[in-house]
């Protein structure tokens, strides 16, 4: 069961990688005019997830946040995440309710921290 779960972490963490890529590709160098189009690079990013993913639109987004979040906000957690040492449950809460936090040295050090499971 543990390895299961373990590979599931793994799995989640390439999904999130793959997932933040996209919504680079989808929205860098978008200038004004093309950012308050009726579809930006964000909503083509959110079909195009959608659709590979079998999500809602919003569940997309959901992901896309995710995905974001573990790599340029807490980098350490999805570090956690990868290595399977978290479980993709627990990384996704962690990247929730940390959103509103904006130190940085915080969420970087604390966080890598409080997120390791205790040892049996």
């Amino acid at each position: 069961m543990r390895a299961a779960t373990r590979a599931e972490a793994v799995a989640a963490a390439q999904r999130w990688a793959i997932i933040a890529a996209l919504v680079d590709w989808h929205c860098k160098d978008e200038d004004q005019a093309r950012a308050s189009a009726a579809l930006d690079g964000w909503e083509y990013a959110a079909a195009e997830i959608s659709a590979a993913c079998g999500l809602s639109r919003e569940s997309a987004a959901g992901q896309m946040r995710i995905a974001l979040a573990l790599r340029d906000r807490l980098p350490k957690v999805g570090a956690l995440l990868e290595h399977g040492e978290i479980s993709a449950k627990t990384a996704a809460a962690i990247t929730w309710r940390t959103r509103l936090v904006t130190e940085r040295r915080l969420n970087q050090q604390t966080l890598h921290e409080n997120a390791k499971p205790p040892p049996f």
